[in-house]
């Protein structure tokens, strides 16, 4: 019985022996010698394979997966000077020393296309960002100025103008308003609007109503402004009183004027 007994337990510490052997050799000591492990990086970009070809996106990834490394495309350049998924750039560079594990960064050629430029003028910047991403443009140049006509963050020129081809990943120029100067008054267009209503547009831009003159018009309703003394657009400094001169109709006249014939 005894006998039996160490013999079960020395066959149960072989196995346990041998089952830690397996698991060093296979697990332990890949681990422990991948981490002391340099790699040194193959060239990508511009590499011939053994076809003579330059080396595409997924023939750079079967080279790399070969020293346990991972390939990423991670920008994209649309060009017609080189073929379609061609590696045209490697973020490590050639020849560095690399853990395995490690993420290349590859730049990749996409075939060439040609997009037709939206209209953006009149759109907010932000609109007119997002329309231009959504196509593959981008905004190379962006010029803000003031202007009294165009609201705040809205586009008032672009450059190419709308309706034009461009290369896919080409740049757009936009200007964008900044709104109406500060300390700055617009004087706006009053003629044909009753007195009441020239208060309003006025006050709306800080403004007010100087000297009111008169004169007779029978085809307005009265207290229409027919001049102003300052035009309509002009940027003041300062918010100086505008002179208006209204309609009227004199009652007496028409009075005393006599009847036309009648046929």
């Amino acid at each position: 019985m005894l006998i039996r007994t160490i013999f079960r337990i020395t066959i149960a510490s072989v196995i346990t022996v041998g089952v830690a052997f397996i698991l060093f050799d296979k697990i332990v000591m890949p681990i422990y010698v991948a981490s002391g492990r340099e790699i040194t990086l193959p060239d990508l970009s511009g590499q011939s394979t053994q076809s003579g070809s330059i080396m595409t996106f997924n023939e750079a990834k079967i080279e790399l997966e070969k020293y346990d490394l991972i390939a990423v495309e991670e920008f994209v350049k649309y060009t017609g000077k080189y073929p379609a998924e061609t590696v045209l750039d490697q973020y490590p560079r050639a020849g560095r020393k690399v853990k395995p594990g490690r993420k290349v960064r590859l730049t990749v050629a996409k075939e060439e296309k040609m997009v037709k430029v939206p209209k953006l003028v009149g759109q907010s910047l932000r609109h007119a960002q997002l329309k231009i991403d959504e196509i593959g443009l981008h905004m190379d140049t962006l010029l803000k100025d003031y202007d009294t006509r165009v609201p705040l963050d809205v586009v008032r020129w672009q450059n190419p103008s709308s309706g034009n081809l461009l290369r896919k990943g080409s740049g757009v120029k936009l200007g964008v308003s900044l709104g109406r100067p500060p300390d700055f008054f617009e004087v706006p267009n009053m003629v044909g609007i009753t007195l009441a209503e020239a208060k309003e547009e006025l006050a709306k831009e800080g403004l007010r109503v100087g000297n009111i003159s008169r004169e007779q018009d029978e085809d307005k309703i009265p207290d229409t402004v027919l001049k102003q003394s300052i035009e309509p657009g002009t940027v003041l400094r300062k918010p100086l009183p505008i002179d208006l001169t209204l309609s009227f109709i004199d009652i007496t006249d028409l009075r005393n004027r006599p009847e036309e014939p009648v046929n």
